[in-house]
């Protein structure tokens, strides 16, 4: 089923690429099933249950370094490289992540 998404003032129509879940702790974990990255174009992630961190070019986040993503928050990813994304928890609570993939 193809969604109807607008990119840069244009109508696109997007398919859904598969819907995951990773469980984010302490240890770096990069997106889920990444197995077809030419045809992703916009990457959906929300955590649950905790607030995490993320980097988005291939370093590893910490509580010194990366951006954060609170709980329940949404993330609209349109980054050239999905492949790069790495995230940990903040604090000492893991988290439920839900990773969404749309593209072409």
């Amino acid at each position: 089923m193809a969604s109807t998404l607008f990119e840069g003032g244009l109508q696109i129509r997007f398919a859904s690429r598969g819907h995951f879940e990773v469980t984010v702790s302490m240890t770096p974990v990069s997106l889920p099933n990444l197995t077809s990255l030419e045809h992703i174009r916009r990457v959906v992630i929300r955590p649950l249950g905790a607030d995490i961190i993320f980097t988005d070019d291939g370093s590893t986040p910490s509580g010194s370094h990366g951006l954060l993503l609170l709980e329940n928050e949404i993330l609209i990813y349109d980054g050239q490289d999905p492949s790069a994304f790495k995230m940990v928890r903040r604090g000492s609570v893991d988290a439920d992540v839900r990773v969404a993939y749309y593209g072409t």
